[in-house]
């Protein structure tokens, strides 16, 4: 999907902002995509925004129950980010 394709390109790029509006727009065209939404919440991440990261890979786990990148990136941010070592 060209959408995926422009988001992948500003995330190796480091545009979060441009990701981030690709990825929504490819989102609204294939909802349930785990991977987009776990590249999404990193761009939220970098741009330091931990909060809205964690609800991007809660929604890739709903969608894709045991999505790999989403939980090991849910962790790195709970831990890095917002220090929740319990969680």
């Amino acid at each position: 999907m060209r959408w995926t394709q422009l988001g992948n390109d500003c995330f190796d790029a480091g545009d979060a902002a441009g990701a981030i509006e690709a990825y929504q727009a490819s989102l609204r065209l294939e909802p349930g995509n785990a991977d987009v939404r776990t590249d999404m919440g990193s761009m939220y991440r970098m741009k330091g925004e931990p909060l809205r990261a964690v609800e991007c890979y809660d929604q890739a786990l709903k969608d894709v129950p045991g999505h790999k990148n989403a939980i090991f990136n849910k962790g790195e941010t709970l831990l890095l980010d917002l220090e929740k070592l319990a969680e």
